[in-house]
């Protein structure tokens, strides 16, 4: 699957694993089913597409994409010159000239990866949006590696944890790469997500790790944010590197870049599948980004925790709800646990990579019989313990 750029597909439905690096291949999907009209085709790099270099074997000389505005499908050329971009993760509807002629093709040419391109959908409810980036770069600035799929938008009806607008970032095949993600939570635990929603009326303060996996590849590496639209004009956004302490304002810079460390050779051959699909979150992520009120003391003031700390649960005795607050100087993964007077496990409240920072989580006991509970933190200074009485 790795070395061959062309992939087979059953009927319907086709997956692609397309390079990520500036050198890569064409993506063509082959063998589809002759019986059927239409296709649902869409961008498979992680950069805009320039429809120009698409080519279609057997299909109509336009596709169809969906104008929230006229509320319908419209017609979109892909003759050369246009200039129609499709950004990533766009989809779009290709017809057949003649159902029923045999195998047919479409082939996306390397030489369409651009920029620019808005999403379209029937949902046109983005209100925000955040798109980050990642270049790394060698010693004459020539792009070794890139991930410009990593993406936060804010929507009147999303969810802080994971909802339908959510999506896992993949990790490469390759032997060598660099990708950006942003973590967030599903079903309690941490996931690295190219695509994280919040609602308008998110509570802030607000720290969303960042996750940055590379593998095999040594150079200057830049974080940017080249679309920063329409998010709320209260919000104050930053990147803050937790091992430099530096704190960058989104609204002020545009990018950060710092060094990565010297690599030699690579870890994996060029056929070999490179371990899960899904991104590790063993260890630490290094970046955050700290969503903040404006006016708040927040990033204003920001001074990073000197030690882990569990803090006493408040109000203590509760009923039938308490806030637990932690500390975590430095970003790691952690396991905040819930256990009776018995020593039986109740509820796990986080179990994942945190950045460093002060940490609140409500605990909802409305499920529980009264009684003394204790509150375990497992970090990298060791295990953390407090208690409170919940009293009906």
């Amino acid at each position: 699957l790795y070395d061959d750029a062309t992939q087979e597909v059953g009927s319907r439905f086709g997956i692609t694993f397309p390079d990520c690096t500036p050198t890569g291949s064409d993506v063509t999907v082959s063998t589809l089913d002759a019986s059927e009209e239409w296709f649902l085709a869409g961008n498979p790099f992680m950069t805009s597409f320039d429809l120009s270099n698409l080519s279609l074997d057997d299909f109509q000389a336009t596709v169809k994409m969906w104008n929230p505005t006229t509320g319908s499908y419209q017609d979109v050329t892909q003759a050369a010159g246009t200039g129609d971009v499709v950004p990533v993760g766009q989809g779009f509807f290709i017809q057949r000239t003649t159902v029923g002629a045999g195998a047919t093709s479409i082939t996306y040419s390397k030489a369409g990866r651009t920029s620019g391109g808005s999403i379209v959908g029937k949902r046109n409810d983005v209100i925000g949006r955040l798109g980050l980036t990642l270049h790394i770069r060698d010693d004459q600035g020539g792009v070794i590696a890139f991930d410009e799929a990593s993406t936060l938008m804010v929507r009147e009806d999303a969810r802080t944890d994971w909802d339908r607008y959510d999506s896992s970032k993949l990790r490469p095949l390759q032997a060598s790469f660099a990708t950006l993600g942003l973590v967030g939570e599903r079903a309690g635990a941490s996931e690295v997500q190219s695509r994280l929603s919040l609602p308008t009326a998110q509570v802030l303060p607000l720290s969303i790790p960042i996750q940055i996996d590379v593998e095999a590849i040594s150079g200057r590496a830049t974080i940017a944010w080249p679309q920063l639209d329409s998010l709320p004009a209260h919000w104050q956004l930053a990147l803050v590197d937790e091992e430099t302490g530096t704190i960058t304002r989104l609204q002020e810079k545009a990018e950060y870049a710092f060094d990565l460390p010297d690599v030699e050779g690579t870890t994996a051959s060029k056929g070999e599948l490179k371990g899960a699909i899904g991104l590790s979150l063993a260890g630490s992520t290094r970046f955050s980004l700290e969503i903040t009120s404006a006016g708040s003391t927040g990033l204003n003031d920001y001074d990073l925790p000197s030690a882990w700390s569990l803090e006493p649960a408040y109000p203590n005795p509760f009923n039938p709800q308490t806030l637990i607050l932690f500390e975590a100087p430095t970003s790691a993964t952690v396991r905040l646990t819930v256990f009776d007077a018995l020593g039986r496990q109740v509820a796990v409240l986080r179990d994942g990579v945190v950045s460093a920072g002060r940490h609140e989580i409500r605990f909802d006991a409305s499920h529980l019989a009264s009684g003394l509970y204790f509150f375990v933190l497992d970090s990298p200074a060791g295990r953390l313990q407090q208690s409170a009485l919940l009293a009906r």
